[in-house]
């Protein structure tokens, strides 16, 4: 029997990476743009200056973590990869919902954004060598 990676959980870490790099994005533009558009005089309130837009990414990116890394720990059982998503969705949500002070909301978000990244990076090659393993037996 051969054992293949299910494109869904493929599709959950792409997900999560994307989100994860969009909350940094987001968390490292927003202050820059806000700024410019303040100093041109135009109108700063817009929908990307919420608070909620944060926790949009930052749930999508949990959640997709949840997902793919709880998907592919099934095929390589490796818990570091695991751990290492458990840590940067940790402090994700910390950044999007406890902490107060700008600066270190945007360390907060900018280290788990990178931790869950390579997180995924990690959980999509280990399943990818799981499954060719399998197909070599």
């Amino acid at each position: 029997m051969v054992a293949r990676a299910p494109r869904l959980l493929l599709s959950w870490d792409g997900l999560g990476m994307m989100a994860s790099i969009f909350c940094a994005v987001h968390c490292l533009l927003l202050p820059i743009a806000l700024t410019l558009l303040s100093a041109a005089s135009v109108g700063a309130s817009g929908m990307w200056s919420e608070e909620w837009v944060h926790h949009i990414f930052a749930g999508t990116a949990v959640l997709a973590a949840a997902f793919g890394l709880g998907g592919g720990y099934r095929h390589h059982g490796n818990h570091a990869v695991v751990a290492l998503g458990a840590l940067g969705s940790t402090l994700l949500i910390l950044a999007a919902t406890l902490i107060s002070n700008e600066t270190s909301e945007t360390i907060f978000t900018l280290v788990g954004a990178a931790i869950l990244s390579v997180a995924h990076f990690k959980n999509w090659s280990a399943v990818n060598v799981a499954c060719h393993c399998s197909k070599a037996q």
